[in-house]
């Protein structure tokens, strides 16, 4: 009889460490910006292409978690962030935790370059951060376009890469910076995107 109940504990406490260590395979880190490897902490899921049942969750940081998968198994995971393209990508667990960084790759519309190429042109734009229902502009919003031959731009609830957008209105600011001053800035609407 004593041999039965060492043996019931000893398969007990197989089946015990065995999930307990299944639960500890895990993949961890951040979503960062291929741009400017900062880490996107707004508006991205992040999620295994599997059909178990793991557990991911992102704070407010950024960090992420994919608990309770397999080990030594290899797992896609997908990736959608607001502004880029679903971006896939492929991880192998091993025997515990896998720390990973993410890199996701953005295609600029808004750049740097098109910013000089539009300030040239006199077609500048300062792109706002919209909203299901954008903002008009008041009086004072349309004698700041006709003074400053530029136009404020609401992307509504349909946005281009955030950072994209960022990198164009600051060359815009820095145009307007060396050909006004500073002092439009006081005028300037303050949902201008990056400035």
């Amino acid at each position: 009889m004593r041999l039965s109940i060492k043996r019931e504990i000893a398969i007990l406490t197989l089946i015990l460490f065995s999930g307990i260590s299944f639960g500890q395979i895990e993949i961890r880190g951040k979503v960062v910006s291929e741009l400017s490897k900062e880490v996107i902490w707004y508006g991205y899921t992040i999620k295994p292409n599997i059909d178990e049942h793991p557990t991911s969750y992102s704070d407010d940081e950024g960090n992420f978690i994919i608990k309770w998968l397999e080990p030594n198994k290899e797992y896609e995971i997908i990736i959608s962030a607001l502004g880029y393209e679903e971006q896939h990508f492929k991880v192998t667990t091993n025997d515990s935790i896998i720390y990973k960084t993410f890199e996701l790759k953005g295609e600029c519309i808004y750049s740097q370059e098109k910013a000089e190429n539009d300030w040239n042109e006199n077609s500048a734009q300062f792109l706002l951060f919209g909203s299901i229902a954008p903002i008009g502009n008041s009086k004072a919003d349309n004698r700041f376009e006709k003074k400053y031959n530029i136009d404020y731009y609401d992307f509504g609830c349909v946005l281009s890469n955030y950072e994209c957008i960022e990198i164009y209105n600051r060359k815009i600011a820095e145009l307007m910076d060396e050909k006004f001053g500073k002092k439009w800035r006081k005028k300037a609407r303050i949902d201008i995107i990056g400035i």
